[in-house]
């Protein structure tokens, strides 16, 4: 890991000038609670960039740009299952659209995929060095400080719109107004939508899509007159807060694991896990830590619980639950039920038939404790 942070710390337009002055290969994983990325790079542009957000993905896009309605969407990413191909061979293969229109859709795509990440208050991200696929999805690369540049105008234009759509608790209203023959796609099924009642959250919430986009679109309704605002809202846009220890680490263990969701592990039973290095940060990366940061990890020895670890100020709580959530994703680190010591202990006195032997435990971990001393 060559580079990782808080995005409080390191926004992304700097991690972007970044990836292109230094001409870095790898991807780029932005995580936040629920949310996760992967920007791909190859010598400093990008190639690709991923989403676990099913509102994000390429089909809602052709779908609200109208170059294909719900029911074709749905045969498409069938026969994606089918197949096991992604989405725009499908769309190839079916002559529904031409390889120019993927191409040039898929780029616009992905630009709104990573734009969307300047808009976020919180996160964690870490650069991974490795090759990439010889195959790329794009014809051409994204030109990273050019898309530097409109993630930064997205950011300005929003403050512009909050001015009006002031936060996600408004209510919208149907005026009385024949809507005009034509309405971009998304504006309709906007509009269609609206319903006096719903808050801006839930309206979102059954038109997906880049959210950007759907504040442009809302404020273009009110400016044509064909919406207008019926309730003011009163509270931030949930996606701005931070996720608790419980969201957070069961994320991760999700990511990480094939099986399903049987049950979640309680807020309460998670602050008793002690949390131990399986590899510590490494030299480079600890000269880049700041001295809070170096301190809270060196903490970490395999004996101390996270009700015992984490502070009392809330803030500070959750700076520390994004640095556990940092190393949790990176594998660097591990949640144990108990002490190393007692589990050492525990294992030496099975015996033959009662289960699994844990066996020598200190040897799969390192203590940290002298390494980031220095």
């Amino acid at each position: 890991m060559e580079l990782s942070g808080r995005l409080t710390s390191f926004p992304i337009a700097e991690i972007l000038h970044w990836s292109h002055n230094d001409r870095r290969t790898g991807s780029l994983v932005v995580r936040a609670a629920g949310r996760e990325k992967h920007i791909l790079f190859r010598d400093g542009q990008i190639i690709n960039c991923t989403t676990d957000d099913p509102s994000e993905f390429y089909g809602q896009f052709l779908l609200l740009a109208g170059y294909l309605d719900q029911e074709t969407l749905f045969r498409c990413l069938s026969q994606c299952k089918a197949r096991r191909k992604r989405l725009g061979e499908v769309l190839l293969q079916e002559g529904l659209m031409q390889l120019e229109d993927i191409q040039r859709t898929l780029r616009f795509h992905l630009e709104d995929v990573i734009c969307d990440i300047f808009l976020w208050d919180h996160g964690v991200f870490f650069f991974r060095s490795e090759m990439l696929p010889a195959e790329e999805l794009l014809a051409e690369p994204i030109a990273t400080l050019g898309l530097a540049l409109e993630g930064s105008h997205w950011v300005d234009t929003v403050g512009r719109l909050r001015q009006r759509l002031v936060d996600d608790h408004v209510v919208l209203e149907r005026c009385a107004v024949e809507p005009p023959t034509d309405l971009k796609p998304r504006q309709r099924r906007i509009l269609e939508e609206v319903d006096g009642i719903r808050r801006l959250e839930a309206l979102y919430g059954a038109i997906h899509g880049s959210f950007f986009r759907f504040l442009v679109a809302c404020d273009e309704l009110l400016e044509a007159g064909l919406i207008a605002i019926a309730h003011q809202g009163r509270t931030l846009h949930p996606r701005q807060k931070d996720a608790g220890l419980d969201d957070l680490l069961w994320e991760v263990a999700a990511r990480e694991q094939a099986t399903e969701r049987h049950h979640l592990i309680s807020l309460g039973d998670l602050e008793h896990y002690v949390p131990l290095w399986v590899r510590p940060p490494s030299v480079d990366e600890r000269r880049r830590m700041p001295d809070s940061v170096r301190a809270f990890y060196r903490q970490l020895d395999g004996k101390t619980p996270l009700h015992a670890l984490l502070s009392e100020d809330e803030l500070e709580w959750h700076r520390q639950v994004d640095l556990l959530m940092l190393q949790i994703g990176k594998k660097t680190l591990a949640l144990l039920p108990a002490p190393l010591e007692q589990l050492k202990a525990e294992a030496a006195q099975q015996r033959p038939g009662e289960g699994v032997a844990l066996g020598d435990l200190g040897s799969l971990f390192k203590g940290p404790n002298k390494d980031l001393a220095d």
